[in-house]
């Protein structure tokens, strides 16, 4: 049994819905609540922008096709449907869309030319060069 098989399982025993209704809503709950989870776990560790990825096929809701390819920042997501609600990937009523996120700039972990050649005389042996291993005969 899948998660959404039990957690519509659960809401049909609580609201007498029926089962493609309670199924439905599952979807729902568990994309929302990936997204909101993937989220917290990258803006812990400083990624704060987002490329959205509109999933691109004939359900795809015209507003979020719009802004497939476009960069948004965590603290400012995007108007996503007509009633004007700000939403990132994922959050809105059945939304597929995903998000390729934006990391920072990593050059400044990158060593220098000269850390480098530092790092390879570093660890060149110290006899010349490795003998070559003998050959399989």
């Amino acid at each position: 049994m899948s998660t959404y098989d039990r957690i519509g399982a659960d809401y049909r025993q609580t609201r007498k819905a029926d089962t493609r209704l309670a199924r439905l809503i599952a979807r729902d709950q568990v994309g929302k609540a990936n997204a909101q989870l993937e989220q917290l776990r990258l803006g812990n560790i400083g990624v704060t922008e987002y490329e959205w990825i509109a999933t691109r096929d004939a359900r795809t809701r015209p507003m979020h096709a719009a802004l497939h390819g476009k960069r948004f920042s965590i603290n400012a997501p995007p108007i996503t449907n007509s009633k004007g609600e700000r939403n990132h990937p994922g959050e809105d009523y059945q939304c597929r869309c995903g998000r390729r996120w934006i990391f920072p700039d990593l050059e400044d972990l990158q060593p220098s030319r000269e850390e480098r050649q530092e790092q390879r005389a570093a660890t060149r042996p110290l006899f010349g060069a490795m003998p070559a291993w003998p050959a399989r005969r």
